[in-house]
């Protein structure tokens, strides 16, 4: 299961999506940091999963609302995530 989640991870590694600028305005583009958060995050929830801090259903759902925010095009959401996830998906929220 725990080679599940990281080939999960790595195919949400979204670094190798491009959003086109004439989509979205620069402020709704992920920034270098943005993008450096999102790795920790990710790390930091598998790593919590792996330990046993985390259930499958609290990750499964903090990583769907991580991805339906990008998809919406809620980058704020997203960062915030990114940022607070963590805390975030042992909440519950």
């Amino acid at each position: 299961m725990v080679a599940e989640l990281m080939l999960c991870a790595t195919l949400l590694n979204f670094r190798t999506l491009e959003v086109k600028a004439t989509a979205m305005p620069k402020s709704s583009q992920l920034t270098n940091r943005d993008h450096a958060n999102m790795d920790a995050f990710l790390s930091h929830v598998l790593d919590d999963f792996k330990a046993g801090h985390l259930s499958k259903k609290d990750l499964t759902l903090g990583l769907v609302h991580v991805i339906s925010a990008i998809d919406c095009g809620n980058v704020d959401e997203a960062r915030t995530w990114f940022e607070q996830g963590r805390k975030l998906i042992r909440q519950g929220s």
